[in-house]
């Protein structure tokens, strides 16, 4: 040995990937090799380091922070990840060299050990002559399948019925593979990241894995043919298995506060394996009806359970079910480990994370798979048929919706706004063509059509229904209200008994309709108001009508209550009948349990940060601003809007698509950034539904508005254009459950208004009355969906004339 090395202390660099189920392992394998003489230097981002309070665990163990490109905010200050994971690439490598290199000079660094997610930590040890180590933090079946897939070895999309053959696993079916491989496309920034693991592992000098030998032997066997794989793990605290670390207790990093005290004194006063242990780790969203059947099921059981319900995940529960539940304590986090290794544990239902599947693997306490997504699917697997310490609970199958095509005569392109005319001219031609021939191939195939439901704004999907001897209902897709103005516009005089009672261009101060308030010329909708603007569209909503004597039902997405003047008026003419709200189930009545969202969106919500930082705010303190999916602001509009919201001083969420976010001021973020959380797309249900949320400054677009009626938010209106005037209308007159906000001179509503509109309705005695309105309009939209409700009757008489006919 050459001299000085027998007395060299071997110094590794631990490059996890920044979040807590990765961390964890990494830490937990450093402190064992600390405990053989290896200086040991964790390195997390300078945003992880800033929002994580302390790193206990050891105090032989360094830290060192590089930059991820996002130092103020981390992951949540960007739209996607691949995004995130790109600039993390080019500035970790940077930063984490500029370490390497400060090192050099006083305990130089030999090895990184780093997580594959950050595959780049091993071209950094190879750049500087460094010994390299991955480290995977999944088991090594599901490290062999990525591989797999990763070497074009499994060929995807799979077939449902395909047989998965993988050397070292059991045979596989698709659903027991990871949901990235099952569900071809899902997450692609997440998967391409997965395979990525492997794009320079052949320059490793070692794979380290998060298992042990006896484990995972076969699939061990096999992956060391060809790589130099290493078992570690489990990389549970010494405490909890050989005990040989004496200060090895935890882990080190939580990014929740566990209530130990709670939870230890209620487990210590149940009798031995009596308790069902429930969690679904630091990450996965079970949906509302999820939980639902979970409580339930807990509560059916008639065993004592202990819950783990994150606080963001709390709103989920059913209501008042903490109270009802006599054998159950639900908390918001808790000592796992602990708990584990508590005498009265004797069930754990998991999501089958690969951290808690090994922490109760070797504490012994059996389990019951809930898998939700990556890798939980595989590891549910081998709980139940390979290690057998557990079983896996079933899922139901849910009833489908089957979607076909037709062509709009532009299969290739789509519409692209140029000739408004000339496409509703070809998809009239060829829509009507492929819908026929789409019945007929339904009808040849044994599942004939009974009815088209079409959309009124394409009134020949109805002339084919009746070609066809089907029954036709036209879905109206505006409120009553509006329907029943473009009803009266003068080109419909030869089609309906209702003649030409608005005359265009409009003159009138006051305009008089059977079953509507009195309307200035203002609060009609902008293609009558501005007369000739836009005149394919305006042709395309009153067009609607052309045949409408020919439907046998016309429906409308509203509710009786609501709007009950003018449906009285429409239905002594038509078989008009409401079947509104169209929210999603289970943010009204909650008889539909799969429905908890809509199910199409063009954008992609940013519901992590969305979430995370509203459940940071107080009851009813937050702004939320969004103006749907097509309105465009005028940058003035912006402006005034932008310093309208800072100078309420009121928190603030607002949605700025990120075609518009040009248009924001410069100054805005840094001005605004301890009251305001920008978004380029939200889940809207979700944050209209959050107690924080209490006033929703919007353009009134009829689903907007249906929305926020239905879950009780007051609203500040702001109408751009369409249907929008009408609707701010009856928010502010009728149902008095908000404020439209005045325009200038330049139509432009000013800083100031909006300043005052969001003061009114959350403070003072008119914010009180429209609170109180509100919450009566919200349990209205309930009982109207609800079993025996006005729209759940309409919906039943439908479906009667349907089995019927």
């Amino acid at each position: 040995m050459e001299k000085g090395k027998e007395n060299h202390i071997a110094h590794c660099l631990i490059l996890p990937y920044p979040s807590q189920g990765h961390i964890n392992p990494m830490l937990q394998f450093a402190k064992r090799l600390r405990h053989k003489q290896v200086k040991i230097t964790l390195v997390v981002t300078k945003f992880l380091r800033k929002t994580v309070q302390e790193f206990p665990g050891s105090s032989d163990i360094s830290l060192e922070t590089i930059s991820d490109g996002f130092d103020e905010g981390g992951r949540a200050k960007v739209e996607s990840s691949e995004a995130y994971l790109t600039r993390f690439r080019l500035v970790g490598t940077e930063t984490l060299s500029e370490l390497v290199e400060k090192h050099k000079t006083d305990c130089a660094v030999d090895c990184i050990i780093y997580d594959p997610f950050l595959s780049w930590g091993l071209d950094v040890a190879k750049k500087f002559g460094l010994v390299s180590a991955a480290f995977f933090t999944q088991s090594c079946a599901v490290d062999n399948i990525y591989y797999h897939v990763c070497k074009k070895e499994l060929k995807l999309p799979l077939s449902e019925t395909e047989k998965i053959v993988i050397p070292g696993l059991p045979v596989l079916e698709p659903s027991d593979l990871p949901s990235f491989v099952y569900v071809h496309g899902s997450y692609p920034a997440a998967f391409e990241m997965i395979l990525n693991q492997f794009q320079n592992l052949e320059k490793a000098d070692w794979i380290l894995v998060n298992t042990f030998h006896k484990l995972e032997e076969e699939v061990i066997n096999w992956m060391a043919k060809f790589l130099p794989v290493k078992a570690i793990g489990p990389t549970v605290p010494s405490m909890y298995l050989d005990k040989r670390l004496q200060d090895d207790k935890e882990y080190g990093l939580s990014i929740f506060k566990p209530i130990t005290d709670v939870c230890m004194k209620w487990l210590n006063e149940r009798a031995s394996r009596s308790v069902v242990y429930v969690s679904f780790g630091s990450l996965a969203e079970l949906g509302a009806e999820q939980m639902e059947e979970l409580a339930q099921g807990l509560k059916l059981s008639n065993e004592y359970f202990l819950w783990v319900v994150r606080s963001s995940e709390e709103a989920k529960l059913p209501n008042k079910f903490s109270e009802t539940s006599k054998k159950g304590l639900i908390v918001s986090w808790c000592p796992q480990l602990e708990v584990f290794a508590h005498k009265a544990i004797g069930c754990f239902i998991t999501h089958c994370g690969w951290n808690s599947t090994l922490e109760a693997l070797s504490l012994g306490v059996p389990m019951v798979g809930m898998p939700q997504w990556t890798d939980q699917s595989t590891n549910a697997k081998f709980v139940k048929n390979v290690w057998k310490v557990g079983v896996k609970a079933r899922q139901n199958v849910k009833v489908t919706v089957s979607v076909e095509t037709i062509s709009d005569g532009y299969d290739e392109v789509g519409f692209k706004g140029e000739n408004a005319e000339e496409y509703s001219s070809r998809f009239r031609q060829v829509g009507t063509e492929t819908l026929e021939e789409l019945i007929e191939r339904l009808k040849s195939s044994g599942c004939p059509v009974d009815c088209i439901i079409y959309n009124a704004f394409l009134p020949w999907g109805l002339d084919l229904a009746k070609k066809l001897g089907l029954l036709g209902a036209a879905f109206f897709t505006q409120s009553c209200a509006v329907d029943h103005i473009y009803y009266c516009e003068p080109y419909l005089h030869n089609y309906h008994a209702y003649k030409g009672d608005v005359k265009l261009p409009l003159s009138e101060s006051e305009i008089l309709l059977p079953g509507l308030p009195p309307l200035k010329p203002c609060d009609m909708p902008s293609f009558l108001y501005v007369y000739g603007s836009y005149p394919p569209l305006k042709d395309i909503v009153v067009n609607q009508f052309e045949n409408t004597e020919k439907a046998d039902w016309l429906l409308f997405n509203t509710f009786y209550k609501l709007e009950e003047e003018v449906i009285d008026w429409m239905a002594k003419y038509s078989p008009v009948k409401a079947i509104g709200p169209t929210i999603p189930s289970m943010y009204l009545d909650k008889r539909l349990n799969d429905d908890r969202e809509y199910g199409l969106s063009f954008y992609k919500p940013m519901t992590g940060a969305c979430m995370e930082w509203l459940d940071k705010r107080e009851s009813a303190s937050v702004v939320y601003v969004s103006f749907g999916s097509m309105a465009q602001l005028g940058m003035k509009q912006m402006e005034e809007l932008a310093w309208g919201l800072s100078m309420s001083n009121k928190y603030f969420l607002w949605v700025v698509r990120a075609s518009e976010e040009s248009k924001l001021p410069k100054n805005l973020a840094e001005e605004t950034h301890e009251k305001g959380l920008i978004v380029s797309w939200c889940p809207q249900l979700d944050v209209l539904a959050h107690k924080s949320v209490g006033c929703f400054i919007t353009h009134c677009g009829w689903n907007s508005i249906l929305e926020a009626l239905s879950l009780g938010v007051p609203m500040v209106a702001m109408p751009q254009w369409t249907d929008q005037s009408t609707n701010a209308k009856y928010v502010m007159d009728v149902w008095k459950m908000g404020i439209r906000a005045a325009t200038d001179e330049n139509g432009i509503v000013t800083r100031e208004a909006i300043y005052l509109c969001t003061k009114q309705v959350m403070e003072g005695e008119i914010g009180e009355e429209i609170r109180k309105n509100a919450i009566k309009w919200k349990e209205l939209a309930r009982e109207a969906v609800d079993e025996g409700g006005s729209s759940d009757k309409n919906i039943e008489e439908f479906v009667s004339k349907l089995v019927r006919s």
